[in-house]
């Protein structure tokens, strides 16, 4: 949100005694939507996938909304509204860039993993996907209600942002293609 106040629960952060909430400036977690067949057979529409949740790695997406994001929450002030910027794996993998510049300051330690940085130089690019302003940036912004929908499989998947026609043809990979079954 606009003003980096952005309330998450079941966070390792988080104090116990109020449901583990963390209040973070931005905050990053990977949707894997599932296939339709595998959807089906797991009864499991989509994983998060949250490195700073105390919940199950993977969690059902059901499961993270409700006790990660509480959209339910009575009260909750018009500061602490959460949007979503939603990108391709693809395209994030291939555009952005982090070093850590913005984290200086903070007293608790950098991650463990060494920072994400684009195949091609373009330095660092996190405030384009922390910016909530949806004409600005890669991937679409959703607010709370089309995200629930998404994680849930009934609306469909933003398309990739024309971001990633701008991308130097050196970075640019073969359209992906899932791994075919295993012969039986």
């Amino acid at each position: 949100n606009s003003k980096h106040r952005v309330p998450v629960w079941q966070q390792l952060l988080g104090d116990g005694s109020k449901g583990f909430v963390t209040f973070w400036d931005y905050h990053v977690v990977l949707l894997h939507m599932l296939p339709p067949d595998v959807a089906k057979e797991q009864n499991v529409s989509s994983l998060v996938y949250d490195l700073d949740s105390c919940l199950t790695f993977p969690v059902d997406a059901r499961v993270y909304v409700q006790k990660a994001l509480r959209p339910d929450v009575d009260g909750l002030s018009s500061e602490f509204q959460r949007n979503f910027r939603v990108c391709d794996a693809r395209e994030f993998v291939s555009s952005f860039s982090s070093d850590r510049s913005h984290m200086k300051g903070n007293p608790a330690p950098p991650p463990f993993y060494p920072p994400i940085q684009a195949k091609h130089d373009v330095g660092t690019n996190l405030e384009s996907y922390v910016d909530m302003d949806p004409s600005a940036g890669p991937g679409t912004v959703l607010d709370m209600d089309s995200f629930v929908l998404l994680t849930e499989n009934k609306c469909a998947p933003p398309p990739p942002s024309t971001l990633s026609q701008h991308l130097p043809s050196s970075s640019s990979s073969p359209p992906y293609s899932p791994p075919s079954p295993p012969a039986s």
